[in-house]
């Protein structure tokens, strides 16, 4: 019964409750298991983004997806809205307890232990909201059906909450579309950023007690032999598109 009113709710709410008679132009974007597609009608942008892959689909309910919108077609990321926020990194003791919480993973039970709280950014103004009750107009949720296993994401969003001017041009918009960061968007802005390398400086081998360079050959060839076969717990999403819509 759970599965039949699930199949129910995506078929109801497609684009987030879209009148299909009113909707627009359609982009549809396929990139690395994962499908973009993105419509409009006067008020709205409408947004599902789905795939079929475990990892995938782990790492959007793990992580939180952020939404980008552009009206200018930059890619700046003074828009946004964040979904879940909570980031959840699982920890595992070997590859064989991974693909064994894979092979057991419900991605229904995840979607139904997400928090409700979505965070909603414009410039340097951010808000956090309940989806299921609130006066933003904003539309967000996720939906899976077991028979295929194919988790969706989808989002109805106002124009007017992307750019408030009446008669901004949406034709250049451009949508980024990435897995959760440890950082919000408005670190980014005000200047912190993560320190990048192990802090370790000088660029040079590392050599033995004679002073010569050792042979990281077949160190390399270990570690990429103990990486063959497998896949990073969670894997990423930074995609940007054009969504070509027209007034």
């Amino acid at each position: 019964m759970k599965q039949i009113l699930i199949i129910f709710l995506i078929a109801s709410t497609s684009y987030a409750t879209a009148n299909p008679g009113s909707l627009r132009d359609t982009t549809k974007v396929v990139k690395e298991d994962v499908t973009y597609e993105v419509t409009h009608d006067g008020s709205y942008v409408y947004l599902n983004v789905s795939t079929v892959d475990k990892y995938m689909a782990l790492s959007i309910l793990r992580r939180g997806l952020i939404v980008y919108f552009d009206v200018k077609g930059k890619k700046k990321e003074n828009v946004y809205l964040k979904y879940p926020l909570q980031v959840v990194r699982p920890h595992f003791k070997n590859a064989e307890e991974r693909e064994q919480a894979m092979e057991n993973l419900n991605v229904g039970d995840l979607i139904d232990k997400l928090p409700s709280e979505v965070e909603y950014g414009f410039f340097e103004n951010t808000r956090e909201f309940n989806k299921d009750l609130n006066d933003m107009d904003i539309t967000v949720l996720y939906t899976y059906t077991s028979e295929n296993e194919l988790l969706t994401y989808s989002l109805k969003i106002p124009k007017y909450k992307i750019d408030p001017n009446p008669e901004a041009d949406f034709g250049k918009l451009s949508i980024g579309v990435v897995t959760g960061k440890e950082d919000p968007p408005a670190a980014k802005k005000s200047g912190r950023t993560r320190p990048s390398g192990n802090g370790m400086k000088g660029g040079g081998r590392r050599g033995n007690s004679n002073g010569i360079a050792g042979d990281r050959g077949s160190v390399d060839k270990a570690r990429a032999s103990s990486r063959k076969n497998t896949r990073p717990v969670l894997a990423t999403i930074e995609h940007w598109f054009d969504a070509n819509l027209t007034n």
